[in-house]
């Protein structure tokens, strides 16, 4: 079994303080929202919806009704004949006046919320109360940090890049900053923070007991239950002290970072658990494995679990926030799906079945929804599903 190496290393970090950033408006999420198109020959008739919850509206178009209860509803009209035509996953059905319909399984209605450029790795926000949904989109040339709204031809625009490539991002506890990667300053990555309302940047410098060391800083992630940051640390000459991929643990405000954990090979899309106390990755050493498999190690141990042994090549894990599932990609049908499991390995669910590829999932902090990429309609996009009881 291969051991992954917990070795240690003094840095001093220097982070500048940010103005304090007003509430933003939290991301409506899929939970039990069923998309609804209401067509007519006669214009936009009023109609009614009855059953465990009851809607009296009017028009025509796309309607999204949020947080609808399961069972069975019934449509009536108030005037002019029509259908109704509710969008089910690919399916569509046209029900006519005074028909049933069961809205059943609704963790499955999936939402889109980006449709413009190429957008990447989507990030929830760190609070329960208030979700929020960030991106990477390269929509104004080069790849920026953006925040979802419910219009989705209206996301907020946080950094302007003015050259490099951002590859890893990550929200504060607080919601009031963003850490990320760029490569604009030199050849070599290092790190930022940014904040959200006024768009000002802070580069952090890591000085190391020795003196500066160089090296490129890549994927930050903040914990949800402290100030502290865990990232990669590529060296960016051959005469630097640590090792390639070597994962660093610091402050988020001054004294001293260390170096918690030495990647072995085969080990990459690290993602780290709520509180950065446990590290799940893809693990693909092809002596050892068939197909590339989620793995797991908790910090202060060598030891190395196993998620998954099946069959299908794995990706992009990530944890639900209470740290009892984790979420990933697996080919395993044929093209890349979403799969939910246990930590432990048992009760696998697939969470989506599109014909077309998804991937890079993120788990909003109450648990209840989760954002990916798909190219489901024709371009690299993100969108939402909510997540069944597990």
């Amino acid at each position: 079994m291969r051991r992954l190496v917990i070795v240690s290393a003094l840095c001093v970090l220097t982070v500048a303080a940010c103005e304090k950033t007003p509430p933003l408006s939290p991301l409506t999420l899929p939970y039990g929202t069923v998309a609804i198109t209401v067509t007519s020959d006669g214009g936009a008739p009023p109609w009614h919806l009855i059953g465990p919850a009851e809607i009296d509206t009017s028009g025509s178009g796309t309607m999204w009704l949020h947080d609808m209860p399961v069972g069975n509803y019934q449509i009536t009209w108030l005037y002019l004949p029509g259908c109704l035509q509710p969008t089910d996953n690919e399916e569509a059905r046209a029900l006519a006046n005074g028909d049933t319909i069961e809205f059943s399984q609704h963790y499955d209605r999936i939402r889109q919320v980006t449709n413009d450029g190429e957008n990447r790795n989507p990030t929830f926000n760190k609070d329960a109360s208030a979700p929020r949904l960030a991106f990477l989109s390269d929509r104004d040339g080069l790849f920026d940090i953006w925040i979802a709204t419910d219009d989705i031809a209206q996301p907020i625009k946080v950094t302007s890049n003015p050259r490099g490539e951002i590859r890893g991002f990550d929200w504060s506890r607080t919601n009031q900053q963003f850490i990320f990667d760029s490569d604009r300053d030199d050849n070599c990555c290092n790190l930022y923070v940014v904040n959200v309302s006024t768009g000002t940047e802070a580069q952090l410098y890591f000085l190391c007991s020795l003196g500066y060391t160089p090296g490129c800083f890549y994927y930050p992630r903040w914990s949800a239950v402290s100030d502290e940051i865990i990232f990669l640390w590529w060296p960016c000459f051959s005469s630097c002290d640590y090792n390639a991929g070597d994962v660093i643990k610091a402050p988020s405000a001054g004294d001293y970072c260390e170096r918690i954990l030495s990647l072995p090979d085969g080990v990459h899309h690290l993602a780290w658990s709520r509180d950065t106390t446990s590290m799940a990755y893809i693990y693909d050493d092809e002596g050892l494995l068939t197909y590339d498999q989620v793995a797991m190690t908790h910090l202060g141990t060598t030891t190395v679990s196993w998620v998954t042994l099946s069959p299908g090549n794995k990706s992009y894990p990530c944890w639900s926030p209470d740290g009892t599932h984790i979420c990933y990609t697996s080919d395993e049908t044929g093209n890349r799906d979403l799969w939910i499991i246990n930590v432990d390995g048992d009760g696998i669910v697939q969470l989506t079945t599109d014909e077309a590829d998804d991937w890079s999932p993120s788990w909003s902090a109450d648990g209840r929804a989760i954002a990916f990429i798909s190219e489901r309609d024709g371009s690299r996009d993100i969108y939402l599903v909510g997540v069944p009881e597990l």
